[in-house]
């Protein structure tokens, strides 16, 4: 049916092309109260980021070695992995045993880095108990830190034509592994160099090179090594490994819209142009909606490390919570005063380091559902329904709608072990593997709407309104009759009837007297209202349940002796009776209900098209 002589001839009288927009039709008003979250089609932040090249096979020409024989790959890492990590083992004592390697970028001056490695004390009764971190740009331009590997302490600091910013000493996974951090800034334009030394002293004085000296007797030594990082800001993110090249990965970031700002809304991965979009108010009723720190979440069988990871704001603020050893759930709860309506469980989530990359959310035992994390997909839920969104650099969204009752519920962002659903299994971790968190959000909604970030309390983000009044309405409307046609996405794919998201109406705003489609699961009907009677309505059936989030185009007309209406290019349905019309003086977007989603196009003919014509308007 979707050939050109079955299309209109003549013009829209309005034409409002969303998905081709960045500043709203100045004829539509819009008002928001509050800021709103939205993707935009072009902002990004760096996210994952080691400039080391082999980060972990420190035999590669990469690195260069002093007084330590070749590294043998053959210790269990952080992660439990067998043979994934190094002994490092002293040769000579002609210098302090050390391995180096060099920034694989031009250093900026004055630009502040962070190295960091994961170290543990080696085998044998000569194994080192010391390690230094030594960042060297010159002969006069070095940061050193040396760490205790038994006591999990920083021992000593020196610095000398650079600035040592801060270090660090962190116990990780289920064993004597530390991850040992400096942050530096060199006062050059040299990239720098940085060394992982095996020391035998809490103490040293460093040389001309920067490489301490010490006096050690050859032996057998040992010093086991994993996974080095070096990253451009001032603290360290997740550990990311790399081969021949550096990391760089960029994050599409949420975008803050202002007071009374549309939001005008791209998919974060494919940066298609989504429209308008329009949601209903709405209050996350977690508080610390990414601060797993705080006694507001209870933290079962987690080490949570805040501020680990970039999230999808783009900022430094993700936590990762590793499991530990315990061989049972491994739960992040808060509880929420709920009534019986529909609510949605939202958290935006990433695998990390993962033997079994899933999380589940939960409201109860008989209400859970398990994502994968890794192929981005959603089980079944034991109840209700629930979506997976792919946000960008393997970030999803996951979220569990579901029906409440009046009481209080315990919601959680479990880990599992299976894409099919058990709640809250047990299984053992290793403090090492886990997964990413920000964002989480429980709200009274049939759908996830956008993020909104708390803190101590509840936070609410008003609705989107958006209409067309006065001359800017009645200069492209005609009375007598009219054809509608709007393709849109809704996050209400199964309203009720006698419900829209646009409408044509008197000044009241009401039902009573006004011309509007309403939707349901299977159907598309329009319908024309004088006094609160039903003058005229047209249904057609769709070819199968509508879908949340899903873009479908509908087509109707409405006259003085009938309307017609077609959606995703089905034969129109029309029905006819003479009417008076309505007294019509307003357009409303996002009312009488909201939308929760989006519109891309919107547009208005002054006259009654044909069913041919409305069908061919309608589909995709």
């Amino acid at each position: 049916m979707a050939i050109a002589a079955n299309f209109p001839t003549v013009r829209p009288s309005l034409l409002l092309d969303f998905s081709n927009q960045t500043v709203l039709d100045p004829r539509v008003t819009f008002a928001r109260t509050t800021t709103a979250y939205y993707y935009d089609n072009k902002s990004a932040a760096l996210a994952e980021q080691n400039l080391f090249t082999y980060s972990n096979t420190f035999t590669n020409a990469a690195w260069s070695s002093n007084g330590i024989a070749t590294p043998v790959q053959n210790a269990i890492d952080p992660s439990g992995t067998t043979n994934g990590a190094w002994t490092f083992t002293m040769q000579s004592a002609t210098n302090t045993p050390h391995l180096t390697t060099q920034l694989q970028a031009t250093a900026l001056s004055g630009s502040t880095f962070t190295g960091s490695v994961y170290l543990q004390v080696g085998v044998g009764a000569g194994s080192y108990n010391f390690a230094s971190l030594n960042a060297i740009g010159g002969a006069s331009n070095y940061a050193t830190v040396t760490f205790n590997l038994s006591t999990g302490v920083v021992t000593q600091s020196l610095s000398s034509g650079a600035t040592l910013v801060s270090s660090s000493i962190t116990q990780v996974g289920s064993t004597s592994w530390y991850r040992c951090v400096i942050t530096f800034t060199i006062n050059t334009a040299i990239a720098p160099n940085l060394s992982i030394q095996m020391n035998t002293a809490g103490t040293f004085s460093p040389t001309i090179s920067g490489i301490q000296s010490a006096s050690i007797a050859v032996g057998t030594e040992t010093l086991l090594v994993y996974g080095a990082q070096l990253e451009q800001r001032s603290s360290p993110t997740v550990y990311t490994a790399t081969t021949a090249t550096a990391v760089n990965t960029y994050t599409p970031t949420l975008q803050s819209a202002a007071i009374n700002s549309p939001r005008f809304d791209y998919n974060p991965t494919t940066r298609e142009s989504l429209g308008l979009l329009l949601e209903q108010a709405s209050t996350n009723l977690f508080t610390y909606s990414s601060d797993y720190t705080n006694a507001a979440w209870t933290k079962t069988n987690f080490t949570n490390t805040a501020t680990i990871d970039v999230s999808p704001d783009g900022t430094q603020n993700a936590s990762l919570m590793a499991l530990t050893s315990t061989n049972s759930n491994h739960t992040l709860s808060q509880t929420a005063t709920l009534t019986a309506a529909s609510y949605t469980l939202s958290v935006y989530a990433k695998a990390y380091g993962s033997t079994y990359p899933f999380v589940q959310l939960a409201a109860s035992s008989g209400i859970y559902c398990n994502f994968d994390l890794s192929g981005g997909t959603a089980g079944t839920p034991s109840s209700g329904t629930a979506s997976i969104q792919s946000v960008g650099n393997n970030w999803y969204r996951c979220a569990l709608t579901f029906t409440g009752t009046a009481a209080s519920y315990t919601l959680s962002v479990n880990y599992a072990n299976l894409i099919t659903a058990t709640y809250q299994p047990s299984v053992a971790g290793n403090g090492f593997n886990g997964y990413l968190i920000w964002g989480a959000q429980v709200e009274l909604a049939p759908s996830a709407t956008s993020y909104i970030a708390t803190v101590a309390s509840a936070q609410t983000r008003t609705v989107d309104a958006a209409s067309m009044t006065g001359t800017n309405f009645t200069s492209w409307y005609n009375y007598s009759g009219g054809t509608v046609y709007v393709e849109a996405a809704s996050g209400n794919p199964t309203v009720t009837a006698n419900t829209s998201p646009f409408i044509l109406s008197d000044a009241s705003g009401t039902v009573n007297n006004c011309i509007y489609p309403y939707y349901n699961a299977t159907a598309v009907s329009t319908l024309i209202r004088l006094n609160a009677i039903v003058l005229q309505n047209s249904t057609v059936a769709l070819p199968a349940a509508t879908v949340a989030n899903t873009f479908y185009k509908t087509a109707y007309y409405f006259s003085t002796v009938g309307t017609g209406v077609s959606s995703v290019g089905q034969t129109a349905t029309t029905t006819a009776t003479a009417i008076s019309a309505p007294a019509i003086n307003q357009i409303a977007f996002n009312s009488p209900v909201a939308l929760n989603g989006r519109i891309k196009k919107f547009a208005y003919y002054p006259l009654a098209l044909t069913n041919t014509q409305i069908q061919s308007l309608s589909a995709n």
